[in-house]
């Protein structure tokens, strides 16, 4: 049987494609630490499920503050910020 199905792998990569179309397109306008924090939260909500919301959130804004302070403040490399002038 060769017919295609839509699976939950499939939907998974679906979304994961898709959150990086739009993680690409807000990178600049709402800066590096806000898209990340919702390029992560998509990601690990779809991987992990709803059950672990908490988890991922504190995840996510740790993951981009940290990465945030790594690049910009310690190494001195540029990542964009965000419209509000912080991070």
């Amino acid at each position: 049987d060769n017919n295609m199905k839509f699976g939950d792998s499939e939907k998974k990569i679906a979304i994961t494609v898709l959150n990086g179309v739009v993680y690409a397109l807000l990178f600049n306008p709402i800066g590096y630490v806000f898209s990340t924090i919702l390029f992560l939260m998509v990601e690990l909500l779809t991987f992990g499920g709803k059950k672990a919301l908490k988890k991922s959130i504190i995840i996510a804004v740790l993951f981009s503050a940290i990465a945030y302070l790594i690049f910009d403040v310690g190494l001195g490399i540029y990542l964009p910020k965000s419209f509000l002038g912080i991070f």
